[in-house]
């Protein structure tokens, strides 16, 4: 969770940092609008409440790990310090398995999360003109893989889930003005706080005595995210 609490400092710093030099609207010298494209990593945090029919019983499992990917969006200014974006993004998570092991270390029943993609709307609201907060509204599709080998049963499934996600977020120039790439677009340093919940999952396993059972997996993540977005004039 290290980085998650970094990204939230970060952004606070930032904020704080744009509020003493904002000033008026009138240098609109790091306002930009149109295609922009990103890189980010940060850490996710994968929470898996599973349930098995056969006992009835539920677990709260849960792991963290590297997330990272990119992203690519368009957004454009309105009513002076309003803007709006829209981008699809694409991360990668190297994450340890939510597990449990009843039995350990001979039997355990993993939950991993593999990889999620999906489309956001930004609406931002500038502090200044280099730097702004926006609130994140997005659908994600989440690629899960769960594994049992004989703690609640067994079962070895992959399947994808949508979700619905949320967070806050700032973004400030990383460019001084008259600088060689700022002719041609802006580059800004931007941290997420992002919150997503998936649909659950029903999959078929069986128990350890070899009768049919459910698996029941309900899954969400919390992820803190640094991204470098470099926006084209």
């Amino acid at each position: 969770m290290k980085i998650i609490f970094s990204t939230m400092i970060v952004c606070i710093m930032l904020a704080l940092n744009a509020l003493v030099y904002a000033g008026g609207m009138g240098d609109t010298s790091c306002i930009n609008q149109g295609l922009y494209v990103g890189g980010n990593i940060g850490l996710l945090n994968l929470n898996d409440n599973e349930w098995t029919s056969a006992s009835g019983a539920s677990h709260q499992l849960g792991a963290s790990g590297i997330n990272g990917g990119g992203l690519i969006g368009y957004d454009f200014t309105f009513y002076d310090r309003f803007k709006l974006g829209a981008e699809g993004f694409f991360n990668a998570v190297g994450n340890s398995a939510a597990a449990e092991q009843l039995y350990a270390p001979v039997t355990s029943y993993t939950a991993k999360m593999r990889y999620e993609l999906g489309l956001r709307l930004l609406p931002a609201y500038m502090l200044s003109p280099c730097t702004s907060v926006h609130v994140i509204l997005g659908y994600a599709d989440g690629n899960f893989a769960i594994n049992d080998d004989g703690d609640f049963g067994y079962i070895n499934k992959q399947f994808s889930q949508n979700g619905f996600q949320t967070g806050l977020g700032l973004m400030t120039s990383l460019l001084s003005n008259g600088s060689f790439l700022s002719r041609y677009g802006a580059l800004f340093l931007r941290g997420d706080f992002l919150y997503t919940t998936y649909a659950s999952n029903s999959s078929s396993g069986t128990t350890t005595q070899n009768q049919p059972q459910t698996y029941k997996n309900s899954f969400a993540t919390i992820a803190g995210n640094l991204a470098l977005v470099y926006q084209f004039s």
